[in-house]
């Protein structure tokens, strides 16, 4: 059974639109897409991690850089 209810995610559109201030690049409705998105965006974050020494290792050193 889908847990969302469509007038609800209607309203938080309209409740959205007339906020003052920057809308939201992507609106998350319903607890379901909420823990699906959070999900895959754990797993990007975790491999991004898993890269971090070699996207470091890839700079000019602060002695190279000093010589430029």
């Amino acid at each position: 059974m889908i847990k969302g209810d469509p007038e609800r995610m209607t309203d938080a559109m309209i409740r959205l639109a007339d906020q003052d201030g920057p809308l939201p690049k992507r609106l998350v409705l319903g607890a379901e897409a909420y823990a699906g998105i959070r999900k895959a965006l754990g797993g990007r974050i975790e491999e991004l991690d898993r890269q971090k020494d070699v996207a470091v290792a890839a700079d000019f050193t602060d002695e190279e850089l000093a010589q430029l």
